[in-house]
């Protein structure tokens, strides 16, 4: 079976960003607003569009775009609502994009929604890094492309062992508090082996700056 892949375009997209979309474009509020500019598809916009210019909310609806619109007062943001609708339909791989630059309570609340969600099939996207969530098994990080440094931290508690690194580990705690788990390497024409023995992580990966 095809893997359904989309990529869910949040409010602080740039241009830099748009070579990142893979798949169906499911936009997000005012990240509307740069996909309607560049002519590019969406497959629908979800939000409670209070930041979009309503000339762009009018040519969604002029388009005929899929609407889901939701109220300003809600007990969950448009990212995750966003998010939930794309796992509802179906879609294997979802990527991101869009999430940094603002306001850093939004980029907390992407962070834990990860959490929320625990499945490793998201990803979040940017030019230098990218960001998934990891639960209890053994996962083979292939260094791709000019990817330099890999990071490893957790909203709760976890212990890892890490392979084939600069810096290895072998079942070390990990709790929300601590960061000696920044920053390490990959080896050359080595295959980091990280193994998450209990609990959750996020993995960041990212490239030489």
């Amino acid at each position: 079976m095809t893997s359904k892949v989309a990529t869910i375009v949040l409010s602080q997209v740039t241009l830099k960003d748009l070579p990142l979309i893979q798949g169906d474009i499911i936009a997000v509020d005012k990240g509307c607003e740069l996909l309607l500019k560049k002519k590019l598809p969406i497959t629908i916009a979800v939000g409670d569009f209070d930041s979009i210019d309503t000339r762009y909310l009018s040519q969604l609806k002029r388009d005929k775009i899929p609407l889901q619109a939701f109220p300003k007062d809600k007990d969950q943001s448009d990212a995750e609502l966003a998010l939930r609708w794309t796992i509802q339909q179906g879609y294997h791989s979802v990527f991101i994009v869009g999430f940094s630059g603002g306001r850093l309570d939004h980029y907390q609340a992407i962070l834990q929604m990860l959490f929320r969600f625990q499945t490793s099939e998201i990803t979040l996207l940017t030019n230098q890094q990218s960001i998934q969530y990891l639960r209890q098994g053994t996962y083979h990080l292939k260094q791709e492309n000019k990817e330099k440094y890999f990071s490893i931290f957790t909203l709760s508690h976890a212990v890892i062992s890490i392979q084939d690194s600069l810096y290895p580990l072998v079942e070390k705690k990990l709790t929300v508090k601590d960061t000696f788990t920044l920053s390490n390497e990959w080896l050359a024409d080595r295959v980091v082996n990280l193994t998450v023995h209990s609990g959750e992580i996020l993995l960041y990966r990212s490239m030489l700056a």
